[in-house]
């Protein structure tokens, strides 16, 4: 049925056992259907040419709502509206449909900033120590681990990477002490110490300004990752500068008499202890890299040590004086357990702080680190004329001043190993018995 409608007529119409349709003479395709329930239901429709879905013309039905809540005269504007933009090229319905496809997808692809770090971790060129960053930045984000990287603003980030604008509470400090691993004795934030806050987190009272610092420099280049990768729109940190690289108090050069009364007062430490001091200090190893030693690490056959799992993401292979030898003979393991351990070989041994203060004691020494060894080692072999190409060897450093040219450096595959051997004996006899050694053993690098 078709006739010019009236308000008067659309309300005086009643229902039937069966639906009806009555059209609107007024304005072609406008339909009021009258349900058997009583509701009146206005519709419109139209024809989608082929310009418009690029295929073939398609008929469209647009329900504009229920009587008397849209009235005759709101439905013949909104009819006219939509007749308006299909002659502009507009097909509502194909709108919709994509702006909810494009929602699926957007929610479907969407990154948390806790995806997003962890993609830019593993897109990193340089994979050393990805796990204690890793734990840094988790826990530093921790509020926002679940938010949207779209999300995200750069007050949020440096309202993070402030160190001293945040109390912890009692629940945060064991949530942040579970997430990062640590063994800690009490996990309550009021006794926390300044260097069990660092570790933690880094931020809050007492937090070292570099951790701070570190936090908003990563921040920066993940959300300049996000950004090429297309995980949002806009880097919110852009414009952002980190504040400069604070400068380091002077670095200690330990003598060969320090370095040697210091080995003599490691004969006062508990016994494993005393081994892994001296090992470490024979090896100028890396304190992680003795610490974490397993027996899958050992080679006797040829008093080698191998380090799969190194600062610099290369195996270092470190040669074994006699007495470094039988120190490792000592703890091996019928396991590939750690073997300097409190935990029968389950995680390596812990306590170097306390050590340490009761190795200073024992030495009359104050005022150095462990990493030290490493720093004596370069100093002293170089004045007993090691190489310093063989020194850097023996350290494991990937890049130094030392390096021979590009082309060298490319096709050279030579390791040093018995020049490193040799210059790791003369560190040993230096350090045990202060016996100077002739370098002309030591091979020197053609070039």
């Amino acid at each position: 049925m078709k006739k010019a409608l009236t308000d008067r007529e659309v309300k005086a119409l009643k229902p039937q056992d069966n639906r009806y349709v009555i059209s609107d003479a007024v304005i072609p395709g406008l339909r009021l259907r009258v349900m058997p329930t009583g509701s009146k239901i206005f519709a419109f429709d139209i024809t989608i040419p082929k310009t418009i879905t690029g295929t073939e013309s398609l008929r469209r039905t647009h329900k504009l709502g229920t009587y008397p809540t849209i009235t005759l005269a709101d439905a013949r504007r909104l009819s006219n509206e939509i007749a308006v933009e299909v002659g502009r090229g507009i097909d509502r319905v194909a709108e919709a449909e994509k702006q909810a496809a494009d929602a699926v997808i957007k929610t479907k692809t969407q990154k948390t900033m806790s995806e997003v770090i962890k993609l830019y971790l593993d897109s990193r060129d340089k994979k050393k120590r990805i796990g204690e960053l890793e734990k840094l930045l988790l826990v530093a984000f921790a509020d926002y681990l679940e938010t949207p990287i779209t999300e995200m603003t750069d007050t949020m980030v440096k309202q993070i990477s402030d160190d001293r604008k945040r109390n912890l509470s009692d629940i945060e400090v064991r949530q942040m002490v579970k997430a990062t691993g640590l063994r800690m004795s009490n996990d309550r934030a009021d006794a926390l110490t300044d260097h069990q806050l660092y570790r933690i987190i880094g931020r809050g009272r007492g937090a070292a300004p570099v951790v701070s610092r570190r936090i908003l420099v990563y921040s920066v280049a993940i959300f300049r990752f996000a950004r090429s990768e297309r995980f949002t729109e806009q880097n919110v940190m852009d414009g952002i500068i980190p504040p400069k690289k604070p400068q380091t108090a002077p670095q200690r050069q330990l003598t060969i008499k320090e370095v040697r009364t210091i080995w003599e007062a490691t004969t006062k430490l508990a016994p494993q202890w005393r081994d892994l001091i001296q090992l470490l200090l024979l090896t100028a190893a890396r304190r992680n890299e003795i610490a974490k030693l397993r027996t899958s690490h050992v080679d006797i056959e040829k008093h080698m040590l191998k380090i799969p799992d190194t600062k610099n993401g290369t195996e270092h292979l470190i040669p074994l004086c006699d007495h470094g030898l039988s120190i490792v003979k000592k703890y091996l393991r019928d396991d590939d357990g750690f073997i300097f351990t409190n935990t029968d070989g389950q995680t390596p041994v812990s306590g170097f702080s306390k050590v340490k203060i009761r190795l200073d004691d024992f030495a009359g020494i104050t005022g150095w680190k462990l990493h030290d060894f490493r720093r004596a080692f370069v100093s002293l072999m170089a004045e007993e004329r090691i190489p310093i190409h063989v020194v850097d060897r023996c350290l494991n450093h990937s890049a130094t001043a030392s390096r021979v040219s590009g082309a060298q450096d490319s096709y050279l595959l030579y390791n040093f190993i018995d020049e490193r051997r040799l210059a790791l004996e003369a560190w040993s006899n230096l350090v045990i018995h202060g016996e100077k050694f002739s370098a002309q053993n030591v091979v020197q690098l053609r070039v």
